[in-house]
């Protein structure tokens, strides 16, 4: 067996396993910055999560990109290819991982949107989306903490 298990690899399979891997990196790194700006988010000063809306958009084309891209892929692997049923497992779970989070980030900014320009909420209503933003910010800051301090 060779010590560089690459070497027995297609190097196309290689070379777009590397560029999915960068594409990842760079959703990685817009994900991590929308959670830290949101991580700066109270009952005080609800409205700071519209500002991600930018992000979340880059995140969106960045994941349609990556989706498009992997989805004839994924139909065509073979044995033979840079990848193996786990990392493709991998990616199908990273796939729908995305997605949730940037259905859950599109909610919070709706949510938010819709408290900041709807003043005919019920108050009991109003406070219950409130309370529920603050706990999801809050698991959120706690969830930072944690992988901050691992």
């Amino acid at each position: 067996m060779s010590e560089n298990p690459y070497n027995e690899l297609n190097p196309t399979a290689v070379k777009a396993t590397i560029r999915l891997q960068k594409h990842i990196d760079a959703m990685h790194e817009i994900r991590d910055k929308i959670n830290h700006s949101l991580a700066k988010v109270n009952a005080d000063n609800l409205t700071l999560a519209l500002t991600q809306k930018k992000n979340l958009s880059l995140l969106q084309k960045k994941y349609d990109e990556l989706s498009g891209e992997l989805t004839p892929k994924l139909q065509t692997l073979t044995k033979n290819d840079a990848i193996d049923n786990d990392s493709l497992m991998s990616l199908i779970e990273l796939l729908e991982s995305e997605f949730n989070y940037i259905l859950t980030i599109e909610n919070i900014i709706e949510t938010t949107r819709e408290l900041k320009n709807n003043p005919n909420i019920p108050p009991e209503h109003r406070e219950g989306l409130i309370d529920g933003l603050t706990k999801f910010y809050d698991g959120l800051r706690m969830e930072l903490a944690m992988a901050a301090a691992k």
